[in-house]
């Protein structure tokens, strides 16, 4: 099959995965605290990825005792190089994970899943910090999304204030939208999977410490949240993000990040049919504003003004 296809097959059934994922997270808290969701998940997600690991190291041995040997040096620097992002996502994965779950105990799954999107529209924002061009559509998706998140979280009468779950889902957007950069960079230099996997550790250790400070861990809360946790740990993150990492290695983050705007959309059906969730007039007015933000965003650019040269 064709790598770009590969691509773009895998991010569509990531961004699937994803649409119902805040479903799972809204109802797992009914049972456990949210960062021991997030603990469970991460572990469930390493337990997930483990056998592919194992399968993927003995592949790259084979592939690199059919190449030039590298020296000791050069093995130290790609250790080096793996160890430092695997490190720095896991941070970043613990960070946006700890506010979006935390966020979601403050406000409903339907309007978390909009929110969260907007990292589509930061994404580019972000860029011109690492000397990205920013185009004149993106600035006023800029101005949109701004208005649809005054639309969708600030109820008519009540001035600018925003609920402290929209804030906290916001801050998760930020980090996920610094994860699609730092992932773009690292993802066709390391093996995906092995990535994937020391992230999730890093983000599964960082969880377990506020949950051991701060929360009750009962075994019959875990076994009564099993069904969300298993779908967050297993599909949600062992399986969608590998599918993310590797993705990117074949196809613009740009491409990319508009698939997976879609999940706010999936979202949104999966809270009214499974949570019996609703949008009011006005909500519904802000969600349409940002998604049609968060489309404007993607369009694509002239040659001479792409963010992204994707390379095959």
């Amino acid at each position: 099959m064709n790598k770009t296809l590969q691509g773009y097959i895998l991010i569509i059934s990531a961004t699937l995965i994803w649409g119902f994922s805040f479903v799972a997270q809204k109802s797992g808290m009914d049972y456990v605290g949210p960062h021991t969701f997030n603990f469970l998940r991460g572990l469930i997600a390493c337990i997930t990825l483990l056998p592919l690991m194992i399968i993927n190291n003995k592949n790259n041995k084979k592939l690199e005792s059919e190449q030039t040997p590298k020296t000791e040096e050069e093995k130290k620097k790609e250790k080096r190089f793996f160890m430092f992002h695997a490190v720095l996502n896991g941070v970043i994965l613990f960070g946006g994970m700890a506010f979006q779950q935390i966020g979601l105990l403050h406000t409903d799954a339907s309007k978390a899943g909009f929110i969260t999107a907007m990292y589509i529209v930061l994404v580019p924002i972000l860029g011109v910090f690492i000397r990205q061009k920013l185009r004149s559509i993106q600035i006023l998706c800029m101005v949109l999304a701004t208005f649809g998140l005054y639309y969708l979280c600030i109820p008519q009468g009540m001035g600018l204030t925003f609920e402290k779950g929209d804030i906290l889902v916001f801050g998760c957007s930020l980090l996920y939208a610094v994860q699609i950069h730092t992932l773009a960079y690292c993802s066709d230099k390391v093996d995906g999977v092995k990535l994937a996997y020391y992230q999730f550790v890093v983000m599964g250790i960082l969880s377990l410490i506020p949950a051991l400070l701060f929360e009750e861990i009962t075994l019959s809360g875990i076994i009564a949240g099993a069904v969300p946790i298993l779908y967050s740990g297993v599909l949600s993150s062992g399986i969608a993000y590998t599918f993310e990492i590797v993705a990117l290695k074949n196809i613009p983050p740009m491409a990319a990040s508009f698939i997976m705007s879609l999940e706010s959309v999936i979202n949104v059906f999966a809270s009214i049919v499974l949570l019996g969730e609703t949008l009011a007039g006005r909500e519904a007015l802000g969600s349409i504003i940002m998604f049609v933000a968060i489309i404007l965003a993607q369009l694509p650019a002239k040659e001479k003004d792409k963010p992204w040269q994707h390379k095959e």
